[in-house]
């Protein structure tokens, strides 16, 4: 039987940004117009609550702004028939990290993800974007259905932790980004064997790419309120005549 997700992966306008408030504003709308009618997993970008927010190298001033929204954003998730996942910058003992929880349709952290490779916000590698640091957290998180991943961002330069992906059995690979990934997306895509779903900032594109590597979309932000169905019941096999 042909398993299919409805795949919400958002790419966030240019033209929105400026302040958490406002961001938060427009991502609301993104929740109200999300379909009731069928099972969704629903992707915001990397850093979408900091879209056109300066980074000073001081988060400390952000967090909570961050925080309120994210939990506002949690109640905005009810009704909606999958998990939401939800960048986001976090705090906690060992400092601030750039995270993904998944969100249940009833508000609850059910798994996070947090990034593994923060990007250099100067050339002498001193200090990363929005002050959070590297973590490395269980690479999976399932919800209620098909396993998913989250690599964000930067990971997709490395190959370890899109490797431990497959080896847990993911069903697919969700990419919230500040940029498409290009054409190593394609090549993560290839060597696990999982499809990759991205959500990007600045107008993305939003690529979907498939277990051969092709692009299946490029989805825009006029798609925000569409879904991408995605045939997960296929398989690579190679035959040796």
């Amino acid at each position: 039987m042909t398993r299919a997700l409805n795949l919400l992966t958002v790419t966030w306008p240019a033209r929105v940004g400026g302040s958490v408030d406002g961001n938060l504003s427009y991502a609301r709308k993104v929740l109200a117009a999300a379909p009731r009618d069928r099972r969704l997993i629903l992707c915001f970008p990397e850093h979408f609550l900091l879209a056109g927010v300066e980074d000073t190298g001081c988060s400390a001033p952000l967090l909570r702004p961050v925080a309120d929204a994210v939990a506002t954003l949690r109640d905005a998730c009810r009704g909606i028939d999958g998990p939401v996942f939800l960048p986001a910058l976090t705090e906690d003992d060992d400092g601030i990290a750039v995270t993904t929880p998944c969100i249940s349709d009833a508000g609850e952290t059910v798994a996070q993800t947090a990034k593994r490779h923060v990007w250099p916000r100067t050339p002498t590698l001193d200090a990363f974007e929005f002050g959070a640091g590297p973590r490395a957290t269980p690479a999976l998180g399932e919800c209620n259905g098909p396993r998913i991943g989250v690599q964000m961002c930067f990971d997709v330069n490395w190959p370890g932790g899109w490797a431990a992906l497959a080896r847990s059995g993911a069903d697919l690979s969700l990419f919230p980004s500040a940029y498409p990934g290009g054409f190593a997306l394609r090549v993560r895509a290839w060597e696990t064997g999982i499809p990759i779903a991205a959500a990007v900032l600045r107008d993305g594109p939003s690529p979907v790419v498939d277990i051969t590597g092709e692009t299946l979309a490029l989805r825009s932000a006029a798609e925000n309120a569409v879904p991408f169905p995605l045939n997960l019941n296929r398989a690579r096999v190679h035959l040796d005549h």
